[in-house]
């Protein structure tokens, strides 16, 4: 007997990609059917990142859509709630909608009025002894709950590191050796989680200087002027593809990447290149930081980060911004070293 399950993941690009131990996880399994529904922008990436056996639709294309054994929103939003009920179903079909731990979540930022009343009134807010999960936790959860109301053995759980099935840098290998090669992304969502630019060109200096190889600049087509602003140094190319299948190819040429909590960061990690995380303004514990012994996390010692759950807004202090204290040779020093231990490792 087989089933046909529909996962919903609005959202953006980090968003996604910490769907994918859940997705896999369903996915490999032989009874079930999966479809994902996301925003169009990232179904082409998707469908690469995923099996080959899943479904990838956008929200308009639901009368394509098999009626479904089971629903799974991986958002858990008023949004996701109101495409959910959209769908087409079998009788009887269950929905099962993912734990956002707002709550908890909330708690994480210095500025929290959760923060501010009596600690037991905080502490039965919180329920007791609740556990913050990552956002891929969450998700396998849901999975979990998804195979048991389908009466179905799942397994063993997977990892919640994300993992597309094409991990793996595409220069990595057979042949003679190279230098390694430093992915740096320049651009965020909110100029909150943005290093600044002169930081990264001093990092790329001492880079080259520490005997390192090619150098990757990556910016939204929106923000090729950080190109511009970062200037002109030798073996670096620049990558400002719309495309974010184009993206991905041109990440996993990359033997480690620096980044702040963007999109770009959780794409490069789960395609198996080093990581090295710039967190100031947004709570690593909020679950986008899953990358266990597979990436270096370096965060702001500012007494005020951290101060949004997605970066939006203004720095409260006005000093733009907590990651400015950074320091450069802390980063590179954390480059390095994951280049070394990849080396031990092949």
């Amino acid at each position: 007997m087989s089933f046909s399950v529909t996962a919903l993941r609005l959202g953006k690009l980090g968003d996604l990609v910490m769907t994918l131990p859940a997705l896999n996880w369903l996915a490999a399994h032989d009874q079930i059917g999966l479809t994902l529904i996301c925003d169009g922008h990232y179904r082409d990436l998707m469908s690469d990142l995923l099996p080959s056996g899943v479904k990838v639709l956008v929200p308009r294309q639901l009368d394509e859509l098999e009626p479904s054994d089971l629903v799974l929103d991986l958002h858990g939003v008023p949004a996701s709630a109101r495409l959910s009920r959209r769908l087409p179903r079998q009788s009887g079909a269950q929905t099962v909608k993912v734990d956002k731990q707002t709550i908890l979540r909330g708690t994480l930022l210095r500025r929290s009025p959760l923060l501010q009343g009596p600690a037991d009134a905080v502490a039965r807010l919180l329920g007791g002894h609740q556990r913050l999960l990552s956002w891929p936790e969450r998700h396998l959860l849901a999975a979990e709950r998804a195979f048991s109301l389908l009466a179905l053995v799942p397994g063993a759980q997977p990892s919640s590191v994300p993992t597309t099935y094409r991990a793996g840098p595409a220069q990595r290998g057979e042949g003679a050796p190279r230098l390694p090669v430093l992915g740096i992304v320049l651009d965020a969502a909110w100029d909150l989680k943005r290093w600044r630019v002169a930081k990264f060109r001093e990092l790329a200096v001492r880079w080259h200087a520490a005997g390192g190889g090619g150098i990757r600049l990556f910016a939204g087509p929106s923000r090729t002027d950080l190109f511009a602003q970062f200037g002109l140094l030798p073996a670096t190319t620049c990558y400002s593809s719309a495309s974010l299948v184009q993206l991905a190819r041109d990440l996993e040429g990359c033997d480690v990447v620096v980044a702040g909590d963007t999109g770009p960061m959780h794409l490069a990690a789960a395609l198996g290149c080093g990581l090295v995380a710039l967190f100031g303004p947004t709570p690593v514990e909020s679950g986008f930081w899953v990358w266990e012994n597979r990436g270096r996390l370096i965060t702001s010692s500012q007494d005020c980060s951290p101060c949004s759950m997605h970066g939006a807004g203004r720095c409260q202090r006005g000093s733009q911004h907590c990651l400015g204290d950074i320091v450069v040779g802390d980063v590179l020093d954390a480059c390095l070293l994951l280049i070394e231990e990849a080396r031990r490792c092949a």
